[in-house]
């Protein structure tokens, strides 16, 4: 899909755009293909913002928040597909390709202040040097799905399991 993937997670501090800046390199070339940006050995989808498509989803977390009221805590996140984490802004500059940082922003600014709103944009953007999407594919790797997880337990006021409490593997031969 174009609009980004939701589910349930928190925000960094802004200290994260300035550290996803240092790790900015110089632009990598791309070749479009339909709806999919080639770049390096990457393949990523393009994002379009649908202003409509995000009032209604807002519109409808805002439903369930409000039918929930003192029954249960709805928490929201927002997953940035990977062109805004893993390609580097001086490759995406002049792509066909809305700032979902500004989208995600802008949904949660529409959403009611009792939505607990995960934010994980910030937070894949500080660890964009770590394998967090698949190559070739639009969806998170587990490390990508951990961060998330990290901010929804910290949101939630949960204990997170460390991340090197888990059994890592590699496919030798994997190109995704």
């Amino acid at each position: 899909s174009s609009q980004a993937s939701s589910a349930s997670s928190a925000s960094s501090a802004e200290s994260s755009s300035s550290e996803a800046s240092s790790k900015e390199e110089k632009p990598i070339p791309t070749t479009t293909l339909n709806a999919v940006l080639l770049a390096g050995d990457s393949a990523f989808e393009y994002y379009n913002f649908n202003l409509e498509v995000a009032d209604q989803y807002a519109a409808t977390v805002n439903n369930i928040t409000q039918k929930l009221q003192g029954k249960a805590v709805v928490y929201d996140m927002i997953v940035p597909t990977s062109i805004d984490i893993m390609l580097p802004e001086s490759t995406r500059a002049g792509l066909n390709t809305d700032d979902q940082k500004k989208a995600i922003d802008y949904m949660y600014g529409s959403m009611l202040d009792e939505t607990k709103k995960v934010n994980i944009y910030d937070t894949l953007m500080s660890h964009n040097d770590e394998y967090l999407y698949f190559r070739t594919d639009h969806h998170w790797t587990a490390r990508g799905a951990y961060y998330a997880y990290k901010a929804f337990c910290e949101s939630a006021g949960l204990t997170c399991t460390p991340l090197d409490s888990f059994q890592s593997g590699k496919l030798d031969d994997f190109v995704g």
